[in-house]
């Protein structure tokens, strides 16, 4: 049985589709508090329908440490699965009443320390997860947060407040990934 990796699952999952050519935003650390387990509210069963190219039917099911994935496209006998483990795949924290932030840490060609992340925001019976991209949000991001830039790689340095009131201002839902709570 074929499964997917921890970075190529986040991609696949978490994060809205994008055009060509667009970069991942980096961030210097995670903005808010750190959990140790994933909140009870973000647990469940969900379903994510991806209405693309390539017609993909993906359930996740969330519990307090994992994130299970399973997937099967559209003209494929095979069910393809992946596990990603709190503290081991990623890293979640809240900033917010109903925002989180979900990330993976890599180290950048500078040797520096970044981090790609997705915000969640819960709303009941529905998630949203956002991604961040040059493209789509580099120039809202450069009006709130300071950035170091290294040549091709811009990392912005977190300030918790002013990217909490971006996330309020900025996030639409038409941008959003959106999983639907199946239990």
């Amino acid at each position: 049985m074929k499964t997917y990796s921890a970075k190529t699952a986040l991609l696949l999952l978490f994060l809205p589709l994008v055009a060509g050519g667009c970069r991942t935003t980096w961030f210097d650390r995670m903005p808010g508090e750190a959990h140790g387990r994933i909140p009870w509210n973000l647990r469940g069963e969900y379903r994510i329908i991806d209405k693309g190219n390539k017609r993909e039917d993906i359930r996740v099911k969330v519990d307090e440490y994992r994130v299970v994935m399973r997937g099967k496209k559209e003209n494929s006998d095979s069910l393809e699965t992946d596990t990603l483990q709190l503290h081991r795949d990623f890293k979640l924290t809240q900033f917010g009443r109903n925002l989180y932030a979900m990330g993976t840490q890599d180290t950048l060609e500078n040797g520096k320390t970044a981090w790609d992340l997705q915000v969640i925001r819960d709303a009941g019976k529905h998630v949203y997860v956002y991604g961040f991209y040059n493209g789509a949000h580099g120039e809202a991001l450069d009006k709130v947060l300071r950035s170091r830039d290294t040549g091709e790689l811009k990392t912005y340095l977190m300030d918790d407040v002013a990217f909490s009131e971006f996330c309020s201002r900025q996030l639409r839902k038409k941008d959003a990934l959106l999983l639907h709570r199946t239990q």
